[in-house]
């Protein structure tokens, strides 16, 4: 997307003076004058067209190095500052928009004519949530500072500070009815992690337990059928609502909060148990994922624990 370029006028007293040196003139006809007046135009002229090259020959490049991150890791990004025009760049100052609390990408370079100059901007992610690099903007003048040049970009993007995982102690949770290693012989009628086998569909069946591809092959319905799991489903319930937490910042329940949920997540959804886990958090925004297992659902627990409030 290309930026908005705009010249802005920073002072209009060069034209007052022309203003001034002219009227001098018509009543009192001098030398002077005239080496004013053209002293005063040439420099306004060279400050425009100085101004204009900037405005229309000057971009930024700014490149992210990854969109999401955990709280404590580093936020890298890589800029460069192009000037294809024949004028040189002597300041330019890049104002950062970013919402990342604790990040500002701003700086003040300068740049040769048709060269480029290119530099890069470490932070801390000091804060879990989903925020937003950019928009930018970059500031630029001549040298005499009668004019200002602003080009605006309005991209952003979006990163997500996933909390932090920590590793937790062993924990005994409650299992399932079936004892044992086995699997039971009993075939059960609600969708489980579990597939024992298939047979013809039957009246009454649900679709969601079709197997598409094995029927297709068949050139009949036939449905997948169920073992009894060995644990249940574990849900993680977490309470957000600000009446009852304490502390602020890092040092909050809230806090802690999200990441015991990120680590129980963590630990049972990468561990050896295989277990669909689930979540329910109440806050300013209610958040609910059903039981899933697998990275994806890691994942989407992150997410939602990252903008939990």
């Amino acid at each position: 997307m290309q930026p908005e370029r705009t010249i802005v006028v920073r002072t209009h007293l060069p034209l007052i003076l022309i203003a001034v040196l002219l009227f001098s003139e018509l009543v009192s006809p001098a030398r002077i004058w005239i080496y004013l007046l053209v002293g005063v135009a040439g420099m306004w002229g060279a400050a425009f067209v100085w101004a204009r090259q900037m405005r229309d020959r000057v971009s930024l490049e700014r490149r992210t190095s990854g969109t999401w991150v955990t709280v404590g890791d580093a936020l890298e990004e890589r800029f460069m500052l192009r000037n294809d025009s024949l004028a040189p760049v002597i300041w330019a100052e890049v104002r950062d928009l970013s919402t990342a609390p604790g990040y500002n990408a701003g700086q003040v370079v300068a740049c040769d004519s048709q060269g480029e100059y290119r530099w890069i901007t470490k932070g801390e992610c000091s804060r879990r949530g989903v925020f937003t690099l950019g928009p930018t903007e970059v500031h630029l003048g001549d040298p005499f500072g009668l004019f200002r040049v602003v080009l605006r970009y309005p991209e952003t993007q979006t990163i997500v500070v996933y909390p932090r995982v920590m590793h937790l102690p062993a924990l005994d949770l409650p299992r399932g009815s079936a004892s044992g290693r086995s699997r039971s012989s009993r075939r059960s009628f609600q969708q489980s992690l579990l597939a024992a086998s298939v047979r013809e569909y039957q009246p009454g069946d649900s679709l969601h337990v079709v197997h598409w591809p094995l029927s297709v092959h068949r050139g009949k319905l036939m449905v997948k059928e169920f073992d009894t799991e060995l644990s249940g489903n574990l849900w993680i319930i977490l309470d957000l609502d600000a009446a009852v937490q304490v502390g602020t910042g890092e040092e909050s329940t809230l806090e802690y909060g999200v990441i015991l949920a990120a680590s129980l997540a963590s630990e049972f959804l990468r561990g050896g148990e295989r277990r669909a886990v689930g979540l329910v958090a109440f806050g300013m925004q209610e958040s609910l994922l059903l039981p899933a297992p697998g990275q994806g659902q890691m994942w989407r627990i992150l997410r939602a624990l990252a903008g939990a409030t």
